[in-house]
């Protein structure tokens, strides 16, 4: 299938998610593996989906025929079903009425997957879920649970060194993505006036500072842990950190900065809560969508 709606500013997320789409047959089964494919998508608009408790098995479960895997389209040139087609244009209609993102975003398609009379809805009807009665997790994607279980978290104390130093660790890597995503905030909002942008990464500090807070909460001392004058990396430096050609080069290096630290937390965290962890991870795939559209737009 091809798709005379995909623009160069539609994000990364959903250019993925049509390309991906043109490789399934149109057939009956199309439906289901297209919501399959916006559902596992680490972008935003599959976060909506899960957060209202979308599953990959519920909607298999609401459709028993499905296939293991989907058919393979046997003629690339065809066009989108009509079906597809609306969703297409009511989630370009979104787009065109959001205050704070004029390019089609996984989130509008997400939306137009709801709301859209269709194959997709009449699927999304029959796994049981009542999106209009969860508006929240809809109109809000970025909105997250932080109050993660206590039995998922392993107790971390200070009295085993070992310990002490992953808290450490986190401290210190919390700090750098924090420091990170403020510095790509302010390119967003000063160097390339991109609103919707700098919002999502105010968004994102939030949410990581929230993340912080529950694990203070469960007894995780952090600042407790925060040790300055053992951190070998304070002294060493080299010649790229002291000099950045352009805003570019700007660009570049805070975003690795907060790409690297996420990473870091991510994998550490699952030392001491799964839960922490994760939200790690999202936001880790958030930040590479983040460093995609600053790249589109140049410095004025």
């Amino acid at each position: 299938m091809t798709s005379p709606f995909t623009r160069p500013t539609d994000t990364p997320a959903v250019q993925r998610l049509f390309a991906h789409a043109a490789q399934f047959a149109n057939d009956g089964q199309l439906p289901a593996w297209f919501l399959l494919t916006v559902l596992e998508d680490e972008s935003l608009g599959g976060e909506m989906l899960r957060n209202a408790g979308l599953t990959s098995e519920r909607v298999r479960a609401a459709m028993p025929e499905l296939l293991d895997e989907p058919v393979p389209a046997t003629d690339e040139a065809a066009p989108l079903p009509d079906w597809l087609t609306k969703i297409f244009d009511r989630a370009r209609l979104l787009a065109r009425h959001d205050p704070e993102e004029s390019s089609l975003t996984s989130i509008h398609l997400a939306r137009a997957l709801i709301e859209t009379d269709s194959p997709v809805r009449e699927l999304l009807n029959a796994t049981g879920i009542r999106f209009e009665t969860a508006p929240n997790q809809i109109v809000q994607p970025l909105t997250v649970n932080f109050n993660l279980k206590a039995e998922e978290t392993l107790a971390v104390t200070a009295t085993d060194e070992s310990s002490a130093n992953v808290l450490t660790l986190i401290d210190a890597n919390l700090n750098r993505a924090r420091e990170g995503m403020r510095v790509l905030e302010d390119y967003a909002r000063f160097a390339i006036h991109v609103q919707s942008t700098a919002t999502q990464l105010k968004q994102m500090r939030h949410r990581l500072v929230e993340a912080e807070y529950q694990l203070i909460q469960q007894g995780q001392s952090l600042l407790g842990a925060r040790d300055v004058a053992r951190d070998q990396g304070t002294s060493v430096t080299t010649a790229g950190e002291q000099n950045r050609e352009g805003l570019q080069s700007l660009l570049t290096a805070n975003s690795r900065r907060v790409q690297e630290s996420l990473r870091s937390l991510e994998e550490f965290g699952k030392l001491i809560s799964p839960g922490f962890s994760a939200i790690m991870k999202q936001l880790r795939y958030q930040a590479y969508d983040v460093e995609q559209q600053l790249s589109h737009t140049s410095p004025e």
